[in-house]
């Protein structure tokens, strides 16, 4: 029996709901890391907006830390049941929209705030 005899779909995507809970140990490392991660950020941006001593370096810690914990604590994911899957995707559409809207404004702040180099 070949591929196209049975009903393989390459395609089809079955939506995954959030992390399994209890975390296992894998999942507890990545929020470990996660939290790590934003914790050094969030050490960074205080530092950068002259509250505490500049962080040494350029760029900002914590950045890769907290997307390989991310990865982790997604490892497991539970399954959604077909009939919850629309309102599961609508859902996340409504999420993504707010975090881009977010973004959008947190960006137009910064920019609104940081002092233009034209206008010295």
């Amino acid at each position: 029996m070949s591929y196209r005899q049975s009903s393989y779909d390459p395609r089809a995507w079955n939506p995954q709901g959030p992390p399994f809970r209890p975390y296992d140990a894998k999942q507890k490392l990545g929020l470990a890391m996660m939290l790590v991660g934003a914790l050094l950020a969030l050490a960074f941006l205080v530092g950068e907006a002259g509250l505490m001593a500049r962080w040494k370096g350029g760029t900002m810690p914590g950045s890769l830390l907290t997307l390989v914990g991310s990865l982790l604590l997604y490892s497991r994911r539970q399954t959604i049941a077909p009939e919850q899957q629309d309102a599961y995707r609508a859902r996340q559409r409504r999420a993504a929209w707010w975090g881009l809207a977010l973004a959008a404004l947190a960006m137009l702040v910064g920019f609104l705030l940081t002092p233009s180099a034209t206008h010295r």
